[in-house]
């Protein structure tokens, strides 16, 4: 996990690094928080979340992937 980036950016950055179109990860990776529950933290950092929400980052890039 990145400590610097949200968790978007933590969910979709493997999809940059892939080179995917912007909407393909924008969608990929809306869809992999919605169903971890992690949308509305979307825009949170790391640091302000419980250990819990950090294993479900790392479960939401795992989908999106």
């Amino acid at each position: 996990m990145w400590h610097n980036l949200s968790v978007f950016n933590n969910v979709a950055f493997p999809l940059q690094i892939r080179g995917l179109p912007r909407a393909e990860i924008h969608e990929r990776t809306t869809h992999a928080l919605t169903y971890t529950g992690l949308l509305q933290a979307r825009d949170s950092f790391p640091s302000a979340l419980s250990g819990g929400q950090k294993q479900r980052i790392a479960l939401a890039r795992s989908i999106s992937f």
